[in-house]
C-alpha cells in the first residue's frame, strides 16, 4: 500500500456535501477526524489559520482543488479526508492569493510526522496535475469508486 492509501480509509471520504464556504467543509471534515482520534481539538484552528497565510486552492481546469492542511503538533496520527461537493466553495488561489477559485474536490491533510508532509503532498500534487485523473475523481459515483480510482493513480505515480 502507497503513502496515500493507508491515510485514506471511507469513514473519512464525504460525497455530496453542501456548505456554504470553505469554513463548512473544514469543520465536517474535522469533525469526523477528531471522532476518529485523529486530530487534536486544536487542529481546525490550525487549519484556519494556516489557510489564511497559505492558500492551498489549486486552479487544475474544470475540476479545481484544496489540499488544506496544519502543522502536525495538531495531529495525532496520519490522515486524509476528503470532500466531493456538491456545489463549489471558494477557496483562495495557491499562486495568486488575491484571487478567489471554485473548488470541487477538497483533500484535508493530517500528518503527524513532518517529514511526512512532503512526499504526500508531491504525490497528491502529482496525481492532480493531470486533468485527466482529476475529471475522473470528481466524477466517480460512490466513496468505493473514488478510493478504487485514487489508489489505482497512485499506484501509476509511484
Amino acid at each position: 500500500m502507497g503513502i496515500l492509501s493507508e491515510s485514506i480509509n471511507e469513514n473519512l471520504v464525504v460525497f455530496d456535501i453542501e456548505a456554504e464556504d470553505k469554513k463548512e467543509v473544514f469543520q465536517i471534515l474535522s469533525d469526523k477526524m477528531k471522532v476518529c482520534g485523529i486530530v487534536k481539538d486544536t487542529y481546525l484552528e490550525g487549519v484556519l489559520n494556516r489557510e489564511e497565510l497559505y492558500p492551498t486552492g489549486l486552479l487544475l481546469g474544470d475540476y479545481n482543488v484544496a489540499i488544506p492542511h496544519t502543522e502536525s503538533s495538531h495531529v495525532n496520527k496520519n490522515a486524509i479526508a476528503i470532500a466531493k461537493l456538491s456545489k463549489p466553495v471558494k477557496f483562495k488561489y495557491m499562486a495568486d492569493p488575491k484571487m478567489d477559485i471554485e473548488v470541487n474536490l477538497i483533500f484535508m491533510l493530517a500528518i503527524n510526522d513532518p517529514k511526512n508532509q512532503v512526499p504526500v503532498l508531491s504525490l497528491l500534487m502529482n496525481i492532480l496535475s493531470n486533468q485527466d485523473n482529476v475529471s475522473v475523481l470528481a466524477n466517480a459515483r460512490n466513496k468505493e469508486d473514488f478510493l478504487k480510482i485514487l489508489k489505482e493513480k497512485e499506484v501509476e505515480c509511484i
